[in-house]
């Protein structure tokens, strides 16, 4: 998904039809099983945890396939196959049926894999499919109840933000940054983070407490405000982004004293990056 979303005519794919902006009152008359890319990803992350996740998860990557192609089925369907964004619709296509020829062909229709290669060949780092993270250790059983309760938050923080009404501005923020999208950005910035490695962080259980996550995520933002100029468009989706993080953390179950994981910092504030500018690169 990381590749396609990337292509440079995938924008009109990237989330669903909106048939009141767009002016398409018809649009649902004609196309009755919509289909985009966020949605999309939103099953590939509901893949290993059924329950409660209101999204029908994938069971096969066949499954998966049929639904990228049916985002351009769609396109062809209202548009026709001369109409621009179809043309569009077609270059996208013909770079997604390379990338399967590049998919293992182990399991073709088996459970669906973590990761799929990227389009140079390499593995994708895209969120890892979800299943039940393992919990750090803890003596207290009180304790450890209150903290598996908030990682588990922590995950839904993170549901929320893949959330489709968002992708306009989260998709910045979803998959690590390479050298080939943006050369001389890790000069820049010696911590890149994305949403994706937290999911896969959150997931392996390497995230002792809350905290850790949190700052994770403020990097995130920090690395954006870092190298995009005031003003910019990144730095306005990372404010966005931002804005709805705060809102759900302050939704975190909390107990008597929140709780500090063996080995993490006394003071949680101390995990997060400073958003001051650094003296040197």
């Amino acid at each position: 998904m990381r590749g396609l979303k990337k292509h440079k005519n995938a924008n009109p794919f990237l989330v669903p039809v909106d048939p009141v902006a767009l002016g398409i009152p018809h649009y649902a008359n004609i196309v009755k099983k919509p289909m985009d890319f966020a949605t999309i990803e939103r099953k590939l992350f509901a893949t290993g945890l059924d329950e409660g996740t209101g999204t029908r998860p994938y069971r096969t990557v066949d499954e998966w396939i049929a639904d990228v192609h049916l985002v351009f089925q769609n396109c062809y369907l209202f548009n026709g196959d001369v109409h621009p964004v179809s043309k569009m619709a077609q270059t996208v296509e013909m770079a997604f049926n390379k990338l399967l020829k590049k998919m293992p062909s182990a399991d073709d229709t088996g459970p669906l894999a973590a990761n799929s290669p990227d389009d140079d060949g390499s593995q994708a780092a895209t969120p890892a499919l979800r299943n039940h993270a393992p919990l750090p250790p803890d003596s207290n059983s009180a304790t450890s109840e209150l903290l598996a309760q908030q990682l588990r938050y922590c995950g839904k923080i993170l549901d929320h933000l893949y959330k489709p009404e968002y992708a306009s501005f989260a998709w910045f923020f979803y998959n690590p940054v390479s050298e080939q999208d943006i050369p001389g950005y890790h000069k820049v910035i010696t911590k890149p983070m994305s949403m994706a490695v937290m999911r896969e962080k959150l997931d392996a259980g390497k995230y002792p407490d809350p905290q850790a996550f949190r700052a994770d995520f403020d990097q995130i933002i920090w690395n954006c405000n870092k190298f995009n100029p005031v003003g910019s468009v990144a730095q306005a989706c990372a404010k966005q982004l931002k804005d709805i993080f705060e809102k759900r953390w302050k939704l975190m179950p909390k107990g008597s004293k929140a709780p500090a994981a063996s080995g993490s910092v006394k003071n949680p504030k101390a995990a997060q990056p400073s958003l001051e500018p650094r003296k040197s690169l």
